[in-house]
């Protein structure tokens, strides 16, 4: 096999594979992208894991067909060095490949083509072309809400409803609930169709995601593709059923207050520099005329920041709020004034804006380091780590 590139027509390719194929795998053949030739001007570039799987066509001038196997990390990692606006040639030998640019030459190890796993058969039940840019927004919107590290794997993706005209995406890691809404305009969609996607695959989504134009995607029973320009994802769905998030999200509020968002997000950076490392949390005070926010540690010091608002609520409101859930709440929501929508402070907060309704997070109140102390010095036997019941789990109830 010999094959030309161009340096530029391989930067994001290369880049794309790599983030699929896993570094270090039992299976060590994954740690690999193969390369195949496809016809006289394309090479396709197919990494996988176990979950995941991704086929990139880049332009090339193939001279002698075939295909090789060669580590994923090496081979993104030499091309991104090579000198800018270089040509590179890679040829294949028995057990090695030999990549040569701009006085540049490496040899590296192969593996057995045929050791690597083919492709598992897909058969959609339905497709839909969605907008790239709306689809883009509704992905920043929930990922980073998906669990990372959990018991339940459900939590481990991210949920999307198809609603015929419109499609819901929901995430949660039992402690915060994102809810975003985007409509649909293609035709055949289901009206009552739930799939779980692994977060990994909506991540690698978001980093190839542009303004223009169409993605396409198929759904299967147990398996979803995602197709964007020369870029095709295959994933495995996530098994399980998601939790409802009528259960979680609350019918009514005693109270809506605007929350001056570039203000509260500057207060935010501020309070971390004070707040405990152990359990980041802050304390908002919100009155008709300003909104405090508190942060304090017992190593580091107290802070308060007090910011000019304009509520209606006729008394004083405080609540408890993990800081990290609170400041990447408002780092999604794109407007100048936040809606919290809450009831008692033991009970969980709903944040949305205005312009935007279909887009909303539910957030779990937590107990501030000095009130822990207070409750267990006026009630020995109250367990002194009292963690917030998320809209996951099957505990939640009204009690504090």
């Amino acid at each position: 096999m010999r094959i030309r590139f161009k340096k530029a027509n391989l930067i994001q390719p290369t880049s794309i594979v790599n983030s699929v194929a896993p570094q270090v795998s039992p299976t060590p053949v994954l740690c690999n992208v193969l390369i195949r030739t496809e016809h006289d001007n394309m090479v396709s570039l197919v990494a996988a894991d176990y979950e995941t799987r991704v086929r990139v066509e880049v332009i090339a001038d193939v001279e002698e067909h075939g295909s090789v196997l060669i580590p994923a990390k090496t081979f993104s990692d030499l091309v991104k060095e090579l000198p800018e606006d270089s040509e590179l040639t890679l040829e294949t030998s028995v057990g090695s490949a030999f990549i040569t640019a701009s006085g540049v030459k490496a040899k590296l190890q192969t593996m057995p083509v045929v050791d690597y796993p083919h492709a598992q058969e897909f058969d959609p039940d339905f497709s839909l072309d969605i907008p790239q840019e709306p689809f883009h927004h509704l992905l920043s919107a929930v990922t980073f809400a998906i669990a990372q590290r959990e018991t339940r794997k459900v939590f481990l993706g991210c949920c999307f409803d198809f609603l015929g005209d419109a499609l819901q995406a929901n995430a949660t890691d039992g402690k915060m609930m994102a809810l975003a809404k985007i409509p649909l305009e293609s035709e055949g969609i289901p009206t009552n169709r739930q799939i779980i996607i692994p977060r990994k695959l909506l991540v690698e989504l978001s980093n190839i995601l542009v303004d223009e134009g169409n993605l396409t995607m198929q759904v299967a029973e147990r398996a979803v593709s995602v197709s964007v320009g020369n870029v095709c994802f295959v994933s495995n769905l996530i098994d399980g059923t998601f939790p409802n998030w009528e259960n979680v999200m609350p019918k009514s509020f005693a109270y809506t207050v605007r929350l001056p968002r570039y203000q509260i997000l500057s207060a935010l950076r501020r309070a971390n520099v004070i707040m405990d490392i152990k359990t980041p949390s802050v304390k908002i005070d919100i009155t008709d005329e300003e909104v405090r926010v508190k942060a304090d540690s017992y190593d580091r010091g107290q802070f308060t920041e007090t910011i000019e608002a304009q509520n209606s609520i006729g008394q004083k409101y405080s609540i408890g709020l993990n800081f990290g859930y609170l400041n990447n709440v408002l780092k999604v929501l794109n407007d100048t004034d936040i809606l919290m929508m809450c009831n008692e402070p033991n009970k969980p907060v709903v944040f949305t804006v205005a312009c935007n309704p279909d887009t909303s997070y539910l957030v779990m109140p937590v107990r501030l380091p000095r009130e822990v102390e207070e409750k267990q010095e006026a009630d020995a036997s109250e367990e002194d780590d009292e963690e917030p019941v998320g809209p996951g789990d099957s505990s939640y109830n009204d009690e504090d």
